[in-house]
């Protein structure tokens, strides 16, 4: 305090308690199922699905072996606190994880927005419809594409961008809904390294898996039926999460379904 003579003065009680010093929760344990606040500002972003400090690996239980996934254990992770207790939304009453203020490292969870993503279009999507039959970018359904479906998100975004001038055709070509990747754009974040993004084919089986989601009890969780993957099957089809029937399959790019986005933190 400042006394009466000008002089700083010391040692005066404010009766203020100091902040407790923030819990690091443990790399031992897996927190799948808990919920996220990644900026760390009271907001609830999502339910975390997949948790790279312990990994996993599904062997097909979501369906058959198109759902087959791998999580990878990492190391130099960041480090992270509980933010709140009790929160309760879709997926139960949960704490929720947000990363310790100033933490550095590789980010260590993946989670799933809690709503489906829905515009003025919405609330189904083409894959893209123009595309039909010029896909590239395919995969094996037996090959893990866990880790890749923001980089999926990156280069459809750039060439739906692209549309007929060097893309897989003309943009929004379906006169009843639009193409999935042109809609996205304003929720994903930077284009280029977006926080947000559509997920991969495995991505999409370990969400499934991780949380012990089936055609039994998916809606109770607030989920639609159908929702793309980012993931490219064939020239003709992308990978579709199918929860009315508990596994991964794919369809037409001009098939219209549903779009959730995840994100890692």
């Amino acid at each position: 305090m400042v006394g009466g003579n000008g002089e700083t003065g010391g040692n005066e009680d404010t009766n203020e308690e100091p902040e407790p010093p923030e819990e690091i929760i443990p790399e031992t344990e897996d927190y799948v199922g808990y919920y996220a606040d990644m900026e760390g500002d009271g907001t609830v972003d999502g339910v975390i699905f997949a948790d790279m400090a312990v990994g996993n690996t599904g062997d097909g239980q979501w369906g058959d072996d198109w759902g087959k996934y791998e999580i990878p254990v990492k190391d130099n992770l960041k480090e992270y606190t509980i933010s709140k207790e009790k929160y309760n939304d879709d997926f139960g009453e949960n704490y929720v994880i947000s990363p310790k203020k100033g933490t550095t490292g590789n980010e260590r969870f993946y989670i799933m927005a809690l709503d489906d993503f829905n515009d003025e279009n919405g609330p189904r999507y083409c894959w893209y419809d123009a595309a039909y039959g010029k896909l590239k970018n395919t995969i094996e359904y037996t090959v893990n594409d866990f880790e890749q479906g923001k980089a999926n998100t990156i280069a459809m975004i750039a060439n739906w961008n692209k549309g007929a001038n060097g893309g897989y055709g003309p943009q929004d070509d379906n006169v009843t809904y639009k193409d999935m990747w042109g809609v996205i754009q304003t929720s994903v974040g930077n284009i280029e390294n977006p926080t947000w993004f559509v997920p991969s084919k495995s991505e999409w089986a370990a969400f499934g898996e991780e949380l012990g989601l089936n055609q039994g009890n998916y809606a109770n969780y607030g989920l639609s039926d159908w929702y793309w993957s980012s993931a490219q099957n064939n020239a003709i089809n992308a990978y579709r999460a199918d929860f009315g029937s508990g596994y991964m399959d794919s369809h037409s790019v001009f098939d219209s379904y549903y779009v959730r986005l995840a994100a890692t933190f």
